[in-house]
C-alpha cells in the first residue's frame, strides 16, 4: 500500500551477542504511475448488538483515487463457517437476514476493477465488523474464599460462536489484576488478602479485537475473611 514505511537495521555478531548499533530510514513506496490502488477501507453495521431474527445492512467504503473500487464480503456466522456472500463488485453494500442467535464476523476485501481484472488477489484491502446476537455472559464463583486458597471461577457465554474469555479482579486495595489474554472459561484466582473481592468477565467472538467494545461483560463479589 502506498505510505511512508520506517525500516530498522540490527546487526549481531557470528556468535549471536548483540552489538549497540542499529542503522534506522524511511522509505517511501508510491503506486506505480497508473495504477490505481484503494486504500481507507472502512466497514460498518447498524449495531454490534443486534437482536434473534434482525435484518442488517453491512456497508463498506474504500478510497481509490483514479479508479473504480470493488469489494468482496465474507461472513463466518453461529455456524462456525466463513461463506463468500458476494465476489469483487462494485456494490459496496449487502444484507443479512433473520439473524440467530451468535456472533458474526463481517470481513471486506477491496480492490481497484483493474487490479480484479489482472487477478491481483494478493493486493487486496482487508477490514472488518462485528455482530453479537442475543449475547451475554454469566459467573459461577463462591460467595466466600480463603486468604491463600485457590478461588475456582468461571464463565459461561451464550450468543457468542467459540467464546474466549478474559477476567479481571480488583482486590481490597483497589488495584486490579488481569487472567492474561482471552482464552479458557476458567480462572483460578489465589486472594491474598481479606476483605471484598469483585469480578469481571470479558467474552467476545475470537475473531474480535481485545477491547471491550466488541465484548460482553458480567461482575460478581466475593468476600474473604
Amino acid at each position: 500500500m502506498p505510505g511512508t514505511y520506517t525500516v530498522i537495521v540490527y546487526a549481531k555478531s557470528a556468535t549471536g551477542s548483540a552489538l549497540p548499533m542499529q542503522a534506522t530510514n524511511s522509505v517511501n513506496y508510491v503506486a506505480e504511475a497508473g495504477k490505481p490502488m484503494v486504500s481507507n477501507l472502512v466497514v460498518t453495521s447498524p449495531a454490534i448488538a443486534e437482536t434473534v431474527g434482525a435484518n442488517v445492512t453491512i456497508s463498506a467504503t474504500a478510497s481509490d483515487s483514479g479508479g473504480t473500487p470493488e469489494y468482496q464480503f465474507w461472513v463466518h456466522g453461529p455456524n462456525n463457517k466463513w461463506e463468500m456472500v458476494q465476489n469483487y463488485s462494485p456494490v459496496s453494500t449487502f444484507s443479512l437476514s433473520n439473524l440467530q442467535s451468535g456472533s458474526y464476523v463481517i470481513a471486506a476485501y477491496a480492490l481497484d476493477l483493474q487490479q480484479v481484472k489482472n487477478g491481483d488477489w494478493a493486493e487486496a484491502y482487508y477490514n472488518n465488523t462485528f455482530i453479537n446476537v442475543n449475547s451475554s455472559v454469566s459467573l459461577s464463583e463462591p460467595p466466600s474464599g480463603t486468604m491463600g486458597a485457590p478461588i475456582n471461577i468461571t464463565a459461561s457465554a451464550v450468543g457468542l460462536t467459540n467464546p474466549v474469555y478474559q477476567f479481571w479482579i480488583e482486590n481490597p486495595q483497589g488495584q486490579w489484576e488481569s487472567s492474561g489474554g482471552y482464552g479458557n472459561p476458567a480462572y483460578a484466582y489465589v486472594p491474598e488478602a481479606s476483605g471484598s473481592y469483585t469480578i469481571i468477565v470479558y467474552a467476545k467472538d475470537p475473531y474480535a479485537p481485545a477491547t471491550a467494545q466488541y465484548a460482553i461483560s458480567a461482575a460478581a463479589t466475593f468476600t474473604v475473611p
